[in-house]
Formats: C-alpha cells, sequence, structure tokens
C-alpha cells in the first residue's frame, strides 16, 4: 500500500470527529423539530385553569342583582293566590274542615308539635277563613306583606293539624309562600301599586325571578 498523502492524512484523521458530531447535531435537530408541534398541541388540549372562586363570587352577584322584568314574579303572586283561594272554597263547599278536624276525637300530630291542635268551633271555621281572605289580598296584592305573612302562618296551621292529611302540595305552598315572604312580588299588578304609587317598579333583581325557579 502506498504511503497516504498529507491532505489524506488529514482528511482520515477528521472525519471520524466530524461525522459522529454531524450525525448528532442532525439528530437533535431532528427532535427539536418533532417536539415543538407536539408541545404546541399539548398546550392547546390543556384545559384551561379554573376561574377562581373570587371571581365566580363576583360573577354570580353581579348576574343576581341584574335588574329583570318584574311582570313574571307579579303574575306568579296572582296565580299563587288565586289557588288557594279555589282550594278555600273546595275545603268549604265539601266541609273538609268539619270532617278533617272538627269532628274527629284524635289527630296524628307531627313529632314536636303536639301543642298544634284544632280550636273548636266555630273558630276552627274562622281560621279557615283567614285562609281565604289573605289568599285573596295576596291575589289581588292587598296589604301584600301582612297579608303573605298571615297566609303562612295559617295555613301552616292547618297543615300541622292532622299529618294524616299530608299531600306535598300542601308541604310546597308553605315553602313557595314562606319565600314569598321576603319577595316584592305586590310591586306590579297590584292593588298596593295603586295606592302607593311610589311602590312601583317594573324590574326587580334577578335573585327575585331565580329563586322561584331554583
Amino acid at each position: 500500500m502506498t504511503a497516504q498523502t498529507e491532505p489524506d492524512a488529514v482528511l482520515s484523521s477528521w472525519l471520524p470527529r466530524w461525522r459522529p458530531r454531524r450525525a448528532i447535531a442532525t439528530m437533535q435537530g431532528l427532535r427539536a423539530g418533532l417536539r415543538a408541534p407536539m408541545t404546541a398541541a399539548a398546550a392547546a388540549d390543556r384545559p384551561a385553569p379554573a376561574p377562581a372562586a373570587g371571581t365566580l363570587a363576583r360573577a354570580a352577584r353581579a348576574r343576581l342583582g341584574a335588574q329583570v322584568s318584574i311582570q313574571s314574579l307579579a303574575v306568579f303572586r296572582i296565580l299563587f293566590g288565586a289557588l288557594l283561594v279555589w282550594d278555600y272554597v273546595r275545603f268549604v263547599q265539601y266541609d273538609r274542615i268539619a270532617r278533617y278536624y272538627a269532628i274527629p276525637e284524635f289527630t296524628f300530630t307531627y313529632p314536636g308539635f303536639r301543642w298544634v291542635q284544632p280550636l273548636p268551633e266555630p273558630w276552627l271555621h274562622l281560621a279557615w277563613g283567614v285562609v281565604g281572605l289573605s289568599s285573596l289580598c295576596v291575589m289581588l296584592g292587598l296589604f301584600y306583606r301582612v297579608a303573605i305573612v298571615v297566609l303562612t302562618l295559617s295555613f301552616s296551621y292547618f297543615f300541622l293539624l292532622d299529618k294524616a292529611q299530608y299531600l306535598n302540595h300542601f308541604y310546597m305552598v308553605i315553602l313557595y309562600a314562606l319565600i314569598m315572604c321576603a319577595l316584592p312580588a305586590h310591586r306590579a299588578f297590584s292593588l298596593d301599586a295603586l295606592r302607593r304609587p311610589e311602590l312601583r317598579s317594573e324590574t326587580v333583581p334577578y335573585a327575585a325571578v331565580f329563586i322561584l325557579r331554583a
């Protein structure tokens, strides 16, 4: 074999060092190129961070405090009162107060409410008359603030007299009546608003409507 010329010797000594370095650089470039789109895709798929509790609370307050039309609340008050007026007439028509509460010698009281007992006649029927009168006032929006409290208490009295007469929609009536004690449902379509124009309002906070829907 002939001796390598000087350039060949230099090239032979340089190639072993150059090839691995070039290969390493090439591989690193490929890894970086592959990693970039994968990182971008992973970032796109990553769910957005949840908003802070304070942000949610502020958003909820803003939504519930937003002013909305009062009409749906006023219509609900009218229908609620009308339904209970109809229930009052139905009980009187079929003499259910006497059959359910006056004639029986004992009633099945709720735990903790043994002290709630039927009134003697004619006070028992007069108490049911209070239910009818307060229901009518709620429907008309007349002395609403007093009427809705009286309706809640008087209706709850008859509900608690005998658990054998339990009906789930009677329980629902009490829940709605309790809620309506705190709502300004008399500020539209009511005699109160007609008597006292300063009560009139076309809007209420959304919370007043939301609580009835919830």
